[in-house]
């Protein structure tokens, strides 16, 4: 039988993945039809979903994009009363106001649900964010369109109809550039091919690729959207190939009933997509071969890049090791690509191997905290600023152990083996952390914490209260 202990040990806070975010814009053509479009930026992950809810005689239909679950909160999504939203991410804007405001009852995600449900119009959801306020609305951008001509922008106290005949937001803070950064350079190139070319799908695409994102890192443009919101047509690009769009429109979708898809299903022709499949039926060297039958060498060292980040990273497969061999060979290893590849290591039981890969960096980077941290942690010794430690018994024979969390990749997420237990330390916030265990592969909660649900995901629960208290199932003490 297994146990549980999970208990502070030091005060820190927890550090969220900053997300890339996105390109967004919006327009009128000379025929009066509304266009939308943007790219979603972020680390790569194979679980992008595109999720469908049908009309019925109180709500409109509508679909909406979620990232790694199909019950995570709304990234953007479209009405068949052709209303569009996104969201973009930007370095902060002032919420005095919002404090003053109360919650919508049930949080982000019923609101947005209400809002695609129930509104038409930019000015309703203007008049929605009037009442209501939005958890890190301080540090995000919400780009509106209706099929009438109206665009519209919220980002902390600020809201406003847009008098031109498009918009475009990106990572910039359009109310307050003082508070911006840096330039960001999409933001010009977007806004100059709005200026000089009508809205169609051709220029809306043009504008895709050309503020597409990529990182060798494994992180970029996980896939873009056009839409004319007056015909309900709609065009998907995945893995930054822009030749090859996935056409349907929004009766199309509604059609599919009650349903949440893959993004990547309907590109099942894609090389990237293929190379997944390949990878799910364990045949790794069939997936290397498919990558390397893509003719463009750039196209081909993105997809290999988005395959290793979405397996590993993002997706736990760690058997795909021989994938992630060849993408880590096949350039100057970044000290995030070294980490991964130690862990993936460990994880499909080459500890040594695991260890002799720092240490061989560490020859070439000795005063690197990330590496120095990484060797401690593979040795089962945590950061001191760590506050929060997880411990698991019960499953010595156990391949790999990650903990799933949507803050967390699966990287970050791996436990180590300690004795007869698996142990992991965290840094985290006072307040509600959900959590489940991921055990060679197989997700599962136990029973030695509350058992809860975020959105409808069954997760356990630790709320954490206080940053001075060790906490166990038993009892609780001061820290001396």
């Amino acid at each position: 039988m297994e146990t549980i202990k999970i208990f502070i040990v030091s005060i820190i806070a927890f550090t969220h993945f900053q997300a890339y975010s996105c390109t967004i814009f919006s327009g009128k053509d000379s025929k009066g039809q509304i266009w939308a479009g943007n790219n979603e930026d972020w680390l790569f992950t194979f679980k992008s979903y595109l999720n469908i809810v049908p009309a019925s005689d109180k709500s409109f239909g509508y679909f909406y994009f979620t990232y790694n679950h199909p019950n995570l909160d709304q990234q953007g999504g479209t009405n068949d009363a052709g209303l569009f939203f996104n969201f973009n991410w930007i370095p902060g804007a002032d919420y005095n106001q919002g404090k003053k405001k109360e919650y919508y009852p049930g949080g982000t995600f019923k609101l947005f649900e209400h809002i695609l449900k129930h509104c038409s119009t930019v000015q309703e959801v203007i008049d929605l964010f009037k009442k209501y306020r939005l958890d890190n609305l301080e540090s995000s951008q919400l780009h509106i369109a209706d099929k009438y001509g109206n665009l519209g922008i919220i980002a902390g106290d600020s809201m406003k109809i847009t008098q031109a005949s498009f918009q475009v937001s990106t990572n910039y803070n359009i109310f307050n550039p003082a508070q911006n950064e840096e330039p960001c350079w999409r933001m010009p190139i977007a806004q100059k091919l709005m200026e000089n070319n009508e809205p169609t799908f051709e220029s809306f695409s043009r504008i895709c690729s050309s503020t597409h994102q990529y990182d060798p890192e494994g992180a970029g443009t996980i896939y873009s959207n056009i839409q004319n919101l007056s015909t309900g047509e709609i065009w998907l690009y995945y893995g930054l190939d822009y030749q090859k769009p996935y056409k349907t429109s929004i009766s199309e979708l509604l059609a599919l009933g009650d349903t949440s898809i893959c993004i990547h299903d309907f590109f099942k022709d894609q090389e990237l997509v293929k190379a997944l499949k390949f990878c799910e039926q364990g045949k790794y060297q069939k997936a290397i071969t498919t990558i390397n039958s893509i003719h463009d060498s750039t196209f081909q060292s993105e997809a290999l890049s988005f395959l290793a980040t979405g397996l590993i990273e993002t997706g736990g497969m760690f058997e795909a090791y021989p994938v992630y061999e060849i993408y880590f060979n096949s350039k100057v290893p970044a000290i995030s690509d070294i980490v991964n590849k130690s862990i993936t290591l460990y994880c499909i039981g080459k500890k040594n191997e695991a260890i002799e890969t720092i240490d061989k960096y560490l020859l070439i980077y000795p005063e690197n905290t990330e590496l120095i941290r990484q060797k401690n942690r593979l040795n089962g010794q945590f950061d001191k600023t760590c506050n929060y430690r997880i411990e698991l018994k019960g499953y010595e024979s156990a391949k790999h152990v990650v903990i799933d969390n949507f803050l967390l990749t699966k990287t970050d997420g791996f436990m180590t083996k300690a004795g007869d237990k698996w142990v992991l330390d965290l840094q985290l916030y006072p307040g509600e952390f959900y959590f489940a265990f991921v055990v060679d592969g197989k997700r599962m909660m136990l029973p030695g914490f509350q058992i809860s649900d975020f959105n409808g995901i069954p997760y356990n629960l630790e709320k954490v209260k206080k940053l001075n208290y060790l906490f166990s199932k038993v009892k609780k003490h001061k820290i001396n």
